[in-house]
């Protein structure tokens, strides 16, 4: 395959169910943070065709991947963002209320 489509896959199969449940991860220690990790690096060393155990973080940053922690982060501010501007379904935005200054 080629590096496209490997990032297709990855971004389909491995990191949706690393994003799926954020909000639920947040407050995990950071051993299962590292198992996560590890999981994301393999997913680098696939897409960059290395086989060796060396530094994953500038191939990651090549792909513009972020660490899974701040990954966690991001996608949970994402999800906030959309609540409070009206972009999230009614289920989340019912149940948020703006504080009026």
């Amino acid at each position: 395959l080629d590096k496209k489509a490997k990032i297709r896959m990855v971004n389909v199969f491995i990191h949706s169910k690393l994003d799926f449940c954020n909000s639920l991860l947040k407050g995990i220690n950071i051993s299962e943070i590292h198992r996560l990790q590890k999981v994301q690096n393999s997913t680098v060393r696939y897409i960059h065709n290395r086989r060796n155990w060396r530094g994953t973080t500038a191939l990651r940053k090549k792909l513009h991947f972020l660490p899974v922690a701040e990954r966690i982060t991001y996608k949970i501010c994402l999800l906030m963002y959309n609540v409070v501007n009206g972009h999230a379904p009614g289920y989340l935005t019912d149940v948020i209320f703006k504080k009026k200054t």
